[in-house]
């Protein structure tokens, strides 16, 4: 059950509910994290309802991971199979940095309605991805990206589960392609996190 937290003299972005049973998996929960929620911007019951259909928006948009290109259900009913998640690229925790697109502005943390409009996004299936578990783990951890306009898969570590699949194109519904600002924004924080790297970038 959601828990409500205080909310914030300073914003509205500070105003938000914590959980970690709003997921429909309790996988997805551990990749996730705990679950920001601005209560002035979004009902909580409106909330719930778009977390849920995060991952069953992938149910009919995908069939495999998109950097291994497996997971494809044995069962006819299914079109992912055990262990592969909808992964977001812009983290959910950071909503109010969803990067500007069309009809979309950085969100002043005072304006409820861009704070609304920015976590709607990251909820939005073109902020999400397929991705086998651990390779959501590194995804999330800024190890592997995709390149915005060539789709083409980068490991930003000589690390062997993901080095592999250095160098080729991302598995990925080409009717539901991910938010181009949104993999922008995930490929320059691996950029700039992976500047100062000991060991040598492939």
């Amino acid at each position: 059950k959601a828990k409500a937290v205080s909310p914030s003299k300073r914003s509205a972005s500070g105003s938000s509910v914590r959980s970690r049973s709003l997921s429909p998996n309790k996988e997805e929960d551990n990749a996730l994290g705990d679950i920001i929620i601005p209560e002035a911007a979004i009902p909580i019951g409106e909330a719930r309802q778009e977390i849920t259909k995060f991952r069953q928006r992938f149910m009919t948009s995908g069939t495999s991971c998109a950097i291994s290109g497996l997971g494809k259900s044995w069962f006819s009913s299914l079109a992912i199979g055990p262990a592969i998640q909808a992964a977001h690229i812009v983290p959910q925790v950071h909503y109010h940095l969803y990067p500007p697109g069309p009809g979309r502005v950085i969100p002043d943390p005072e304006d409820v309605s861009q704070l609304r409009t920015a976590w709607l996004s990251t909820w939005s299936i073109s902020n999400g991805i397929l991705l086998a578990n651990h390779l959501h783990q590194l995804f999330d951890a800024r190890l592997v990206s995709f390149h915005p306009r060539t789709l083409g898969i980068r490991a930003f570590a000589p690390y062997d589960l993901i080095t592999p699949h250095h160098g080729r194109v991302a598995t990925l519904d080409k009717k539901n392609l991910p938010d181009r600002n949104a993999l922008q924004h995930h490929w320059d924080t691996c950029c700039i996190e992976n500047m100062a790297a000991v060991s040598r970038i492939i």
